[in-house]
């Protein structure tokens, strides 16, 4: 499929599988600060979504806590979209999570990735606000495709139901179990689009509620996150839970909105193609948990590599 420049409502509704991305440095990253001059790994960073989009991965999300944003400098961060919707040309939306402050900085963001050529905002809770309606509202009349992840803080579910008649809020990301609840009954009144994103909670999908997952995961096993999103969401739902059960284990080691895990799982699966490196105050897992996780991938794969 052939996506155009900007997101729609209309066409949100066939993303069943999307992709948090985490953001892959080059070697000399590990434990280097964003000040210092350590660059992007593009060519792993490329081999991953390569190895996304042939597995069925339907959007591919950049940026937010996932893409380490708080690690990297602006030009960097503008880059790897630049760089990344080259690559990914129209095959699958390249959505930019942002993540900043407050107001002004999301404001400032939003036209910048827009800009590079991202085709939607999904607009992550501000670390610090005061009106959060007022701050959803100043996003949304930019007049860009914007989606909003909800947390469990009451005002931001709230302030979804206040801003959920603009025409360009594509949609909304869940991230618990008590925001995905009033979300999808939500999307029952007035058709908002929802997702789960927390893949320990992708057994909602079930209800009907839900469109689909954004999924962590979705990185290390993306054909079977894609086959389970399907499922649970229309194919075979008796099949889907039975999935769910058998990878809850490997959801709940790679956990929410970190890229320590994931990256080392990626790892895992990809070898030499996709090495796990990090920046301050990121590190790798203990040897005892990354040895954990490598059992639980090893029930669930074939082949696991080394460690690079």
């Amino acid at each position: 499929m052939e996506w155009p420049k900007l997101l729609t409502t209309a066409l949100a509704a066939d993303i069943s599988c999307a992709a948090w991305l985490p953001t892959m440095f080059s070697d000399n990253g590990l434990g280097v600060v964003a000040s210092d001059p350590a660059t992007l790994d593009y060519q792993a960073q490329e081999a991953l979504l390569e190895h996304l989009l042939i597995s069925g991965v339907d959007a591919l999300i950049v940026g937010g806590t996932i893409g380490e944003f708080q690690t990297i400098t602006l030009k960097e961060f503008l880059g790897l979209i630049q760089r990344m919707v080259l690559r990914v040309n129209t095959r699958a939306p390249i959505v930019v999570a942002v993540e900043t402050d407050g107001t002004l900085g999301d404001y400032q963001l939003i036209g910048k990735a827009i800009n590079e050529g991202a085709s939607a905002i999904l607009a992550m809770p501000p670390k610090v606000y005061g009106d959060i309606t007022c701050h959803y509202q100043r996003l949304l009349k930019t007049g860009f495709p914007i989606i909003i992840g909800v947390g469990d803080d009451i005002r931001q579910i709230n302030a979804i139901q206040e801003v959920s008649g603009y025409t360009n809020l594509i949609g909304a990301v869940g991230l618990d179990v008590y925001s995905l609840m009033f979300l999808g009954s939500l999307a029952k009144e007035c058709g908002l689009k929802v997702w789960c994103g927390n893949d320990q909670l992708l057994n909602l999908l079930e209800t009907g509620n839900y469109v689909g997952a954004f999924s962590l995961t979705a990185n290390v096993l993306p054909e079977r996150l894609v086959r389970l999103a399907q499922d649970l969401t229309d194919l075979d739902r008796v099949c889907g839970q039975r999935e769910f059960k058998k990878l809850l284990p490997l959801f709940q080691l790679i956990g929410n909105h970190s890229p320590i895990a994931v990256k080392q799982a990626v790892n895992m699966i990809m070898g030499q193609q996709c090495p796990a490196c990090y920046r301050l105050p990121f590190t790798p897992l203990p040897p005892h948990e990354a040895s954990h996780l490598a059992n639980v991938l090893g029930e669930l794969v074939q082949t696991i590599h080394e460690p690079v």
